[in-house]
């Protein structure tokens, strides 16, 4: 199944030429994503502005994208916006490496994109590039937090590389994977941690998560028979020691006797 080509009057303003923009052309909803002739394939309700995107090769090749417009379509920044490989609608493998949609999302209109596409080039601008995830994972989290509580991007937002004490690797994997798993999800020396690094499972397999639970298992049984052994070989010297400091007390002070009771005891005889 092909990728549907739309006309140029059916595109937002970012994907019209730059000259046209400024004629004051307003967008159109765009349907992000349309495959074949062009239906909505978002499923239900109303299309998104935005997706990302990768396209794979083999097993271990993936590129990303963010297309805010109609897929197959060119979307070049203008003259003003810096030129991020991550932001293309129209990349030159989508003809024939394997399509894979990873969120759509809207974006607060043009004013959202700008903004998320200022924050991400600030933000991942040293890294971006198309075999890395983090530009289009921050792009997305802008959108999401413009279009849900614009205003408030100071306060933070998923795929800002910070994982605040609202996210999670469930709700914000590439924000806490790389507390969870440092060694992978961690960048650094200017290199993109691979994708699972975005992903719940933070790059860790399910054989390997359950080994590392059971070994927690097993050291937390084994430290805990540790300090149960300890704690009864503490009572056991107190009790020791107590009962032979009562022993010592006993030889050093006999008990006494009374002399009175003697006298009398041996004159009744």
């Amino acid at each position: 199944m092909g990728i549907g080509i739309w006309g140029e009057k059916d595109l937002p303003v970012s994907c019209q030429e730059p000259e046209r923009a400024r004629q004051g052309n307003q967008p159109s909803q765009a349907v992000v994503g349309g495959q074949g002739t062009g239906q909505d394939v978002t499923g239900e309700g109303a299309p998104k502005e935005c997706t990302n995107f990768k396209l794979s090769i083999g097993k271990s090749t993936n590129y990303f994208y963010t297309c805010c417009g109609q897929l197959k379509v060119d979307n070049p920044p203008s003259a003003t916006e810096e030129m991020v490989a991550n932001w293309d609608c129209n990349p030159p493998r989508i003809g024939w490496a394997t399509f894979n949609e990873t969120e759509r999302y809207n974006c607060n209109s043009e004013i959202g994109q700008k903004t998320a596409r200022e924050m991400c080039n600030a933000r991942w601008g040293w890294i971006a590039a198309e075999e890395c995830w983090a530009w289009t994972a921050c792009f997305a989290g802008v959108c999401i937090k413009e279009e849900t509580d614009p205003g408030y991007l100071s306060e933070g937002f998923c795929g800002d590389g910070r994982c605040d004490s609202t996210e999670s690797t469930d709700s914000c994997p590439s924000d806490c994977c790389p507390q969870k798993n440092p060694e992978k999800c961690l960048m650094r020396n200017s290199t993109c941690t691979p994708a699972c690094c975005s992903e719940t499972a933070c790059c860790a397999s399910s054989t390997e998560e359950f080994f590392n639970t059971f070994w927690i298992i097993v050291f937390s049984v084994i430290g805990g028979v540790f300090l149960l052994i300890n704690f009864c070989c503490c009572c056991c010297c107190w009790c020791c020691f107590r009962r032979c400091k009562n022993v010592q007390r006993k030889e050093k002070h006999p008990p006494r006797v009374d002399r009175q009771d003697t006298t009398m005891t041996v004159l009744s005889m």
